[in-house]
């Protein structure tokens, strides 16, 4: 963002939202058990994750008994997930996943099958006053998969870090706060056998809303195929001026999301922001057939967001950045395995989820150029 403009801007925007809290993951308590034998499920104190109050928020902590042990489930297919009685998919206790029928889910290709648990980063450019800032988004996920079919289990958004004429970063405040919010929990998406070298890939685009009530500016569904300029023509984002929306995530006393700022020029903005993305393979994005992917996946990232600042520190910093559309914004995904059990998600899942972000971020550098 221009400043935090350009970087800011780099980052966000959203799609539809839930005023709920994020539930995190069957996979963080089947971990915490496989090395310590607790349940390990964050207090209350550190982050919620029930949805206290909502429908469809109760998950079914007792599996019937005759759901398949894992030796019953063909190789890959160890993700565990029910189904909330909303008919959420949520992540259960390292059973094997099931289908809504009680069936294994099952990829059709044990070479492309996403059915497990991910580190993810997002790397976009956005442009202010002619300069480029390069935004770091990183996330956790759980996914199943049943033919080629994928969902979203579960998922934590752990961070934005933007780089370029500044530094733009999150306060952890800000980073507990975004953990309970755009909830991406059945987001679906497709893998499967393009030919003997390629497995194809595509996300569903999903909207993202940051500082402002997600309810009220998040398009239904979020993978609505509005452009950006449509919904700002149907559903603006709050301003400074008309505030009605906007939202204090991080308690600190003023409406949107704040933006640490530090280089040429520095100070803090709160922004209220909207975004959209969609994540594929293309002809120079391309995944290798693997049962355990190794090498991390690159995928093409289609970004585009919406920004109004409600407040700034300085004019300079208040500036606005526009997503570059001409870049090939991307993300990566790193596989930790197939459920908690793995060493490599042992390694990155904590009692405290804002924890388990720090090794993501810690994992996955933040970069300043394609």
């Amino acid at each position: 963002m221009t400043l935090l403009s350009f970087a800011l801007v780099a980052f966000a925007t959203a799609c539809e939202a839930h005023d709920r809290v994020l539930p995190y993951l069957g996979a963080h308590d089947a971990g915490r058990q496989a090395d310590s034998g607790k349940s390990g499920r964050p207090s209350d104190a550190d982050v919620s994750f029930g949805n206290e109050g909502s429908e469809g928020s109760h998950v079914d902590d007792d599996p019937s008994d005759d759901d398949p042990s894992d030796d019953d489930l063909p190789e890959g297919a160890g993700v565990d997930s029910s189904v909330a009685d909303g008919g959420v998919p949520v992540a259960s206790d390292g059973a094997g996943a099931q289908s809504d029928a009680g069936t294994p889910r099952v990829a059709s290709d044990p070479e492309c099958d996403m059915s497990g648990l991910w580190m993810v980063k997002q790397l976009t450019r956005s442009e202010a006053l002619g300069l480029g800032q390069f935004a770091n988004y990183y996330y956790f996920f759980e996914l199943s998969q049943d033919g080629e079919d994928v969902t979203v289990v579960s998922q934590m958004d752990c961070n934005i870090y933007v780089e370029g004429s500044v530094v733009v970063t999150i306060t952890e405040a800000t980073r507990r706060s975004l953990m309970t919010h755009n909830d991406q929990r059945g987001r679906r998406a497709t893998m499967r056998r393009e030919d003997d070298t390629h497995c194809a890939v595509a996300f569903e685009r999903f909207w993202s809303v940051r500082g402002a009530d997600e309810a009220k500016f998040a398009p239904v569904p979020r993978s609505s195929k509005e452009t950006v300029a449509q919904l700002r023509a149907r559903l603006p984002l709050p301003t400074a001026q008309a505030k009605s929306g906007a939202e204090d995530w991080e308690d600190d006393g003023q409406l949107g999301i704040a933006w640490q700022i530090n280089g040429i020029a520095s100070g803090t903005r709160n922004t209220v922001q909207r975004d959209c993305t969609e994540w594929f393979t293309d002809e120079t994005h391309a995944v290798a057939p693997a049962r355990d992917f190794r090498t991390p996946l690159v995928l093409r990232s289609m970004f585009d967001n919406d920004e109004n600042v409600m407040n700034a520190t300085s004019t300079l910093v208040g500036a606005l950045a526009v997503a570059d559309q001409r870049a090939e914004h991307r993300v990566t995904f790193s596989f930790l395995g197939r459920d908690a059990s793995d060493a490599r998600a042992r390694a990155v899942l904590d009692d405290d989820p804002l924890v388990t972000c720090n090794h993501v971020v810690s994992a996955l550098p933040h970069e300043n150029q394609f």
